[in-house]
């Protein structure tokens, strides 16, 4: 039997623009406040929130998980919103490479309490099967680019020409400039 999504898609569109939302204002959080930006804004806004960085990184990639899913979905369950309830085409191979490889870390890194935190684990178990997926990204480093691909998924999406194109286009206003 086909998947059929649980919400007609006007009302699962103001989910997916939530998220595109969010990790907009996270992206532009951690361009401020993260590593990458000026010392006397993260000193200053760490007077307020000590260690907001990890606030920031946390929520970014949440909101990018959920992009993830929503654009590279695998087995999506009854209720998951992803891309083919929108008649959206599959993202460019760029696309799906540059953000494939961070479903797992995500989810394993950030949303359980696992012995795959620990960096000798990791290390022992690198090259098992299991481990390949399972390795830390500097999310330092690759944030920014977790973000560049979601970007470019809802590039692909808004361009598409397919009924929810345009729907899709208005989630563009949404970037901001690194």
């Amino acid at each position: 039997m086909a998947r059929q999504a649980e919400l007609p898609p006007d009302r699962a569109f103001l989910h997916v623009i939530y998220d595109h939302r969010y990790l907009a204002v996270a992206g532009y959080a951690w361009t401020q406040f993260g590593p990458g930006g000026m010392q006397e804004r993260q000193e200053a806004i760490n007077q307020f929130v000590s260690g907001v960085g990890a606030l920031i990184q946390d929520s970014l990639l949440l909101h990018a998980r959920a992009l993830i899913e929503f654009y590279l979905p695998d087995h999506p369950r009854a209720t998951d919103i992803v891309r083919n309830d929108f008649g959206l085409p599959e993202p460019s191979q760029t696309v799906q490479s540059q953000l494939g490889g961070y479903r797992r870390p995500i989810e394993v890194h950030l949303g359980h309490l696992t012995a795959w935190r620990d960096e000798a684990y990791r290390a022992a178990n690198a090259l098992t099967p299991s481990g390949k997926q399972r390795q830390r990204p500097d999310w330092n480093l690759d944030n920014l680019a977790i973000v560049d691909g979601i970007v470019r998924a809802l590039d692909e999406a808004a361009g598409s020409g397919v009924r929810w194109s345009q729907r899709f286009a208005s989630c563009i206003r949404l970037r901001w400039q690194f």
